[in-house]
């Protein structure tokens, strides 16, 4: 993390993100990589699963068929995520629909267990830390969640090792609370992913922006491809947006 920022805890407001010194128009204050990442089922083979980048005559898994990517590098990096629904895809077909939630959650599992230790993208936050906010939860919003919890079992059970039923509704709660919605420039959506560094209290925009970068106080770097974000608001001391092309 840069030395320019800095996390706090605002007593009854809660956490946030701050700078430390006065900053120009323009300047990086941080990059946030992805903790996981899902691409919408009904942009796949428009996009690569894995960095997310548009283009014809990509490559599609030899097995199921339905995912496709940019190259053999590109699918090597997503098999350990992947391989979560290769086969589950071939078996369920048409039938197969998880929501973004569930197979966000999945690959979170996935992810616990494969770095126990915190990732590069929990340096301000880690995911463990995230509000879920379970006493606010009404009915409703908890049947949802026992809903998507019994779609993780029907989809994901030949490949996840699951916790308790408890520690599941939380994690569901955390990713509805902290999720993030990504979109093209034309805002049209392309997938969900999990940003732990933006749960600081960030109120956030986000963009997939294949020829551009957009700075402001916040920058995300998302695999190969950049996933933008403006900050309308981190702390009382910035709000900086500014457009540049990528040479």
């Amino acid at each position: 993390m840069p030395a320019a920022a800095e996390r706090f805890l605002s007593e009854g407001k809660g956490r946030g993100l701050q700078t430390r010194k006065d900053l120009q128009i323009g300047e990086l204050l941080f990059t946030c990589p992805a903790y996981t990442h899902v691409l919408t089922v009904n942009e796949r083979g428009n996009h690569c699963e894995h960095c997310f980048t548009r283009k014809e005559a990509l490559a599609k898994c030899g097995r199921c068929k339905l995912a496709f990517y940019c190259n053999v590098t590109c699918q090597k990096a997503d098999w350990p995520m992947h391989k979560l629904e290769c086969s589950s895809l071939s078996k369920f077909g048409q039938n197969w629909n998880p929501s973004e939630t569930v197979r966000l959650v999945a690959r979170i599992l996935v992810k616990q267990k494969m770095h126990p230790e915190k990732t590069p993208s929990e340096e301000l936050l880690a995911v463990d830390e995230f509000e879920s906010h379970l006493d606010k939860l009404d009915n409703e919003k908890r049947e949802l969640i026992e809903s998507d919890i019994a779609a993780l079992h029907h989809f994901y059970s030949k490949h996840l090792d699951f916790p308790d039923q408890a520690t599941l509704i939380e994690l569901f709660a955390k990713v509805n609370c902290n999720g993030f919605t990504i979109e093209d420039e034309e805002l049209s959506h392309l997938g969900s992913a999990i940003f732990p560094r933006l749960g600081l209290q960030c109120n956030v925009q986000m963009y997939y922006c294949p020829n551009s970068y957009l700075f402001s106080s916040s920058e995300l770097i998302f695999s190969e491809c950049l996933l933008a974000v403006m900050i309308l608001y981190t702390s009382i001391r910035s709000s900086l947006i500014l457009l540049h092309s990528k040479e």
